[in-house]
């Protein structure tokens, strides 16, 4: 992939929008994914105990891992990262209610590990924006896959 200092405008806005498009998509899904498993715990116990540690669940990849996954993201092919963090969480979606259940531990795990899996690939996703824009665009192509992350976990 050639950088955004030789790439044609044409190539580099259709490549951005590709880029703010899939940040929006993995957002919602990523996020899809955490919710609907804590409405399936509170709606079968409603127990205030569980959802908390779901949402627990949801927060612990943030505080203990980004750091971490930072690092990981950025020693490895940003392609490598991003695919194999979307794989690994898909396969956790289907993977963990399939063999395990729809218990609370089961799903306190599989909320974990996407979380987790979304802490690696958003490093990654976010260091690939001076590829896809000029250097004069960055700062602005950066606040709009914010501003897109966001709309995806809205739409999530």
């Amino acid at each position: 992939m050639r950088t955004g200092k030789s790439c044609p405008k044409r190539r580099c806005r259709r490549r951005m929008q590709h880029l703010l498009f899939s940040k929006v998509l993995s957002d919602a899904a990523r996020d899809a994914a955490k919710y609907a498993a804590l409405v399936a715990v509170v709606s079968s116990s409603g127990s205030v105990f569980e959802s908390s540690l779901m949402t627990v669940a949801m927060l612990l990849p943030t505080a203990v891992l980004g750091l971490y996954a930072g690092e990981v993201a950025d020693s490895l092919p940003k392609r490598t990262v991003i695919a194999g963090a979307y794989a690994l969480a898909a396969g956790a979606c289907f993977l963990i209610p399939t063999i395990f259940g729809t218990e609370i531990g089961p799903l306190v795990a599989l909320v974990f590990l996407v979380s987790a899996f979304g802490q690696l690939a958003a490093p990654a996703e976010n260091s690939v924006v001076p590829l896809v824009a000029s250097e004069r665009q960055v700062p602005s192509a950066t606040s709009m896959l914010g501003l897109a992350s966001s709309l995806g976990t809205g739409f999530g």
